[in-house]
């Protein structure tokens, strides 16, 4: 007979074996390319009620990113518009960005700071497009898991 605290204990080993599948961090990953034929890609990682980090870089592979080559957007909700002009990306996001100086080699990025009074048109009736910006929306995508 099998004692129940035995019992207990492997039945949450296995069931917490795959928690952290489920209740991990959810990514999701955005594609644009500039002009020049260059890829960029905006990652999301969404973990919890309150975490939700957005990052751009030129690898497409979330769990190895070189952040010599990423861009970190810090805020809870990160909103960020863009568009490019010729090569340079032009950044709409609601505060600082620092811009790794290798970031790319084909495109140069150009931060827009705007006041959180300059959001509400923007979004409203979709008056980034009237600006020309797109808004990066990247949705999560569950078959994007990170191994460690």
């Amino acid at each position: 007979m099998i004692r129940p605290q035995l019992l207990t204990l492997v039945l949450s080993i296995v069931l917490c074996s795959g928690c952290g599948y489920f209740l991990g961090p959810q990514r999701g990953i955005l594609a644009i390319e500039s002009p020049n034929g260059e890829k960029l890609y905006f990652h999301r990682e969404v973990e919890g009620l309150n975490r939700d980090q957005l990052v751009l870089s030129t690898d497409s592979n979330y769990c190895s990113l070189d952040p010599a080559r990423t861009i970190r957007f810090l805020t809870l909700q990160p909103t960020v518009f863009y568009r490019f002009e010729g090569n340079d990306l032009h950044l709409f996001f609601p505060g600082p960005i620092a811009v790794p100086p290798n970031f790319s080699d084909k495109v140069k990025v150009v931060q827009h700071e705007f006041e959180g009074t300059e959001y509400f048109p923007l979004i409203e009736n979709d008056g980034y497009k009237k600006k020309g910006l797109e808004l990066v929306d990247v949705q999560i995508d569950k078959s994007i898991f990170c191994y460690w």
